[in-house]
């Protein structure tokens, strides 16, 4: 009896696990970004197994972009040490071809131009560098709860008065 090969199937569609929709502010028109569902890369790697994230960008013209070699029919994939590393590279790269393409776009939420993902502090260049960027880190947090402080101290007075008004009065 033969041992079945577990060599992946190849060319099978990317199961897309997240989907983001922008609106064109150059011409009409839309452009849709997809991530698809971290996979073990079937490539093995010198460096162990790696994972990968298919990517989409339809709406918009990536060979336009200079400097990249892409190929308008070759899929695009992040790529990382585990299934995590693969995602967070995902929405990382979306983020870089989306800017370096330079079309003006405005997710459908905002009413600004912006892409929506959140900014990544990069990691590996030393503890020094490692350091400066926590610190950074802790400032940008400092600073959202100081905008955020007078919200929470709303909502704490009005929540006070909810209790208030619940208490039975005893006369």
């Amino acid at each position: 009896m033969k041992a079945k090969s577990k060599t992946p199937v190849k060319n099978l569609p990317p199961s897309w696990i997240a989907e983001r929709e922008y609106t064109r502010l150059d011409v009409p028109g839309r452009v849709v970004v997809r991530i698809g569902c971290p996979e073990p890369d079937p490539i093995k790697s010198s460096h162990g197994e790696t994972w990968r994230c298919a990517l989409q960008i339809e709406g918009l013209d990536l060979t336009q972009i200079e400097d990249l070699r892409l190929d308008k029919d070759a899929p695009l994939f992040a790529y990382g040490v585990d299934s995590m590393d693969a995602l967070k590279n995902a929405f990382r790269s979306l983020h870089v071809l989306l800017k370096r393409h330079g079309t003006p776009l405005r997710w459908e939420r905002t009413q600004e131009e912006t892409f929506g993902f959140p900014v990544q502090v990069p990691s590996g260049y030393g503890v020094e560098f490692d350091r400066r960027m926590e610190d950074v880190i802790n400032a940008i947090d400092a600073a959202i709860l100081a905008r955020m402080q007078p919200i929470y101290e709303r909502m704490e007075r009005y929540e006070a008065r909810r209790k208030a008004r619940k208490k039975p009065r005893t006369e």
